[in-house]
Formats: C-alpha cells, structure tokens, sequence
C-alpha cells in the first residue's frame, strides 16, 4: 500500500494572501504580549513558518485565521517565558500616540500585564483583535461561555485594581 502525501487544504499563494491581509492585526497581537517592536516582528515571523510547516494540518480553509491566532499566540506565550522581560519606560515604543501615554493607559497596561494569563488572553483578543465570543472560543479551545465568564470576571479585577476605593453597593 502505497501512502498518500497529505495536500495542505489551502495553496501557497492563498496562505500568503491570508497572512499579507492580516498582518497588522499579527503584529498588533504579538505586540500586545511582548511589548518589544522586534520580538514582535520575531513572534509573527517564527508563527508564519510554523504555520506554512503545519499547513497540511488545517482541515478548513475557513478556520485559517483561529487556527493562525492559536499558533501566534502559543508561540508569543513561548517567547515570553523564555525571555520574562519586563516593560520599563526606556522599552516605551516612541511610535504610540501622546493620547496612548497617558497615566491611565499606563496603569491599566501594567494592571493587565498583572492579570493571570487566561484573563490577559481573553481581553487581548476582544480588544485588540476585535474578535467575537465564539471565536476567542475556539482559538482558545474553551467553551464560548467559559470565555464570556473569564473576559467579564477579567474586567472586573481591571475594575477593582483600577479604582481600590471604589465601592459597589
């Protein structure tokens, strides 16, 4: 018996139009988790090989870019523990606008950074992907309501940090 080599479900040229469509939304993404313009460009880099390596694996085309996210993600989330850098004012990217430097922007950056890592993920990417409910779901292989109840608990603990003296009653 003879074995098939598996074909990937979508081509080399789809799999570059994809990437190239998406890619500031890739970098923005590994941004938010390195905090380094080049580790960054290195984390989006690696995750575009490991994808174009693993691309006979994508079952559906349809779910190429949860299916790219996860591996962004898990390869920034990689980088980060080997690197456990910590953001200092000298690492700030002179790139973000003077609205961006605020002192709230900064707290809530370093409240983040703070938050467990399920809670920083879930908030990632529903701010700065824009992704809905169901897709953080299955980029992160959780249940969509275990995903709403991480995101909403997540903002809570911002909420609470953010404003200590703040009562609710």
């Amino acid at each position: 018996m003879q074995l098939l080599k598996k074909h990937p479900a979508i081509s080399e040229e789809t799999f570059l139009e994809l990437i190239d469509a998406k890619k500031d939304s890739f970098y923005r993404v590994a941004y938010s988790y390195t905090r380094h313009r080049e580790d960054a460009l290195d984390v989006v880099s690696e995750s575009v090989c490991k994808a174009y390596t693993h691309l006979h694996h994508l079952k559906d085309p349809d779910s190429f870019y949860p299916w790219f996210y996860r591996i962004l993600s898990n390869t920034a989330l990689t980088f980060v523990k080997r690197h456990r850098r910590f953001a200092s004012l000298e690492d700030w990217d002179e790139s973000v606008t003077p609205m961006e430097q605020t002192a709230e922007i900064l707290a809530m950056r370093e409240e983040l950074a703070r938050l467990e890592q399920k809670y920083r993920e879930v908030l990632i990417l529903k701010f700065n992907q824009d992704l809905t409910f169901r897709e953080i779901a299955e980029l992160t292989g959780k249940n969509e309501n275990t995903v709403k109840t991480i995101y909403y608990h997540a903002l809570e603990l911002l909420r609470e940090r953010m404003n200590p003296h703040e009562t609710t009653e």
